[in-house]
């Protein structure tokens, strides 16, 4: 890929309007929400026309989109890359839920957006929102992943997966709430915490401590 600065002049301008838009939408997701976020206010906080924005970005749902892969791409592939670090199981689960929570707490308005998008967007039923699913899958994936290297390591619980990555999510999902919830409220050492409550509910019968 071309360095920015190697890029024609045209081009650069495209680009760096494109991330003052994205810039714009991930202010207002931070004040308003999901429901809150409009084309006019984006392109308002901007200081663009509207019809600048839609030379970037196709509609609301795409700017979204955007803003969620930037973050959710990233941390997929970090995640993807776990099971075959070669670390003891415990160590990777210690990594996994650290980089899940800190990405979460790092970029609060934009998960916000994620954790809305599978029931409160109009096009979830359309074409964006089978993107949504897309994201969420690979995400729970990951998931899946991570617990057959602890279950074949004899440490979790054996057979169906799926309770064990519904335990972990929704330890990591209450934990990062929290958070959304009470702004600038933090648990000390909460990827700790997770860990070890999921260990104490999921540890297969004989497996050490």
């Amino acid at each position: 890929m071309d360095q920015p600065d190697k890029l024609p002049r045209r081009e650069r301008e495209r680009l760096r309007h494109r991330q003052e838009i994205l810039d714009a939408a991930r202010k207002i997701l931070a004040v308003r929400g999901i429901d809150g976020i409009t084309v006019e206010q984006v392109a308002r906080e901007a200081e663009f026309a509207v019809g600048s924005i839609y030379r970037h970005f196709r509609s609301k749902e795409e700017l979204i989109e955007v803003l969620i892969s930037e973050l959710a791409v990233p941390l997929f592939e970090e995640l993807e890359a776990l099971p075959a670090s070669g670390l003891p199981f415990e160590e990777m689960l210690a990594e996994f839920v650290r980089t899940v929570h800190d990405t979460h707490i790092e970029n609060l308005p934009v998960v916000r957006a994620f954790l809305a998008a599978p029931g409160n967007l109009p096009a979830i039923d359309g074409e964006f929102g089978e993107r949504m699913r897309t994201f969420w899958q690979r995400y729970f994936a990951a998931f899946d992943a991570l617990l057959r290297v602890g279950q074949e390591a004899g440490i979790l619980t054996p057979g169906d997966r799926l309770p064990l990555t519904l335990a972990l999510a929704g330890l990591l999902e209450s934990f990062n709430k929290w958070a959304l919830l009470v702004p600038n409220s933090t648990i000390p050492d909460a990827p700790a915490l997770i860990c070890r409550i999921f260990l104490d509910g999921s540890r297969a019968r004989g497996a050490s401590r």
